[in-house]
């Protein structure tokens, strides 16, 4: 699985990329999502011509997600980012790496304090989720990039797989948040948030598919919905068992 099986929009990168100090990292991830080059300095397009050369020759080239907002990132947490997308190419499981911080560390040309700092900034933006295992280190396994839905790629990929489109987003919608009264022509129907718990805060637009929670600010469409979810189909205490696991318990 790769993010092509996600539907999510990707351009391709190269290891090397890691190597560069901020300002030319994020003019090569600018260059590489197709970005117009004309506004880059001559000494830096000189710095990095070969590296974009190697893009589409380069055996060890990796996908990035190309609507992950880079920018609002520390230098660590993209150097950090990159490195999990890098990493998460040759995981037996997709999406998901185990580790130590200490390998990933070197992966991501950062010393441990700086990655200890950009894994915690990662998860905040819900871009990765950090599980520590005994004696292996800790599982990462990176999370929906385009909607802040919180909602590990793997589960997405697997919905696209499984081809479970063919059901209509307005049947999920119902099944998944156990609202048989939810209807086709819903704009802006206002639910109690199964995330947070916060009341009327959750919105679905079952017209547009999409929802989105005021309070958590998740959001995203059913396939999201369903990844989050699906798990707790068939249990009536439902939002008891999901509220545990946001907390942890």
């Amino acid at each position: 699985m790769n993010l092509l099986d996600c539907s999510v929009t990707y351009f391709t990168s190269v290891p090397a990329i890691l190597s560069l100090r901020p300002k030319a990292l994020s003019t090569a991830l600018h260059i590489h999502n197709g970005g117009d080059e004309s506004s880059v300095p001559e000494r830096m397009k000189y710095q990095l011509a070969e590296l974009v050369g190697n893009v589409r020759t380069d055996d060890h080239a990796f996908l990035l997600p190309a609507k992950l907002d880079y920018e609002k990132l520390s230098y660590a947490g993209q150097k950090t980012i990159i490195a999990c997308y890098q990493q998460s190419k040759h995981s037996r499981t997709p999406f998901r790496i185990t580790c130590t911080r200490e390998h990933l560390a070197d992966a991501a040309h950062l010393s441990l304090p700086h990655l200890r700092k950009a894994l915690k900034e990662l998860e905040a933006k819900r871009l990765l989720q950090v599980r520590q295992l005994w004696r292996k280190g800790i599982q990462l396994s990176l999370l929906d990039p385009e909607y802040d839905s919180g909602t590990p790629l793997y589960w997405i990929a697997t919905f696209n797989r499984d081809r479970l489109e063919t059901v209509p987003p307005l049947s999920w919608y119902k099944l998944l948040l156990h609202d048989q009264n939810i209807s086709g022509d819903a704009e802006n129907l206002s639910l109690d948030c199964c995330f947070c718990g916060t009341r009327n805060k959750l919105r679905v637009n079952t017209v547009d598919d999409k929802w989105y929670c005021h309070s958590c600010k998740r959001g995203g469409d059913h396939k999201r919905l369903w990844g989050l979810l699906h798990f707790f189909i068939d249990r009536h205490d439902w939002r008891e068992a999901l509220m545990r696991r946001e907390l942890g318990l």
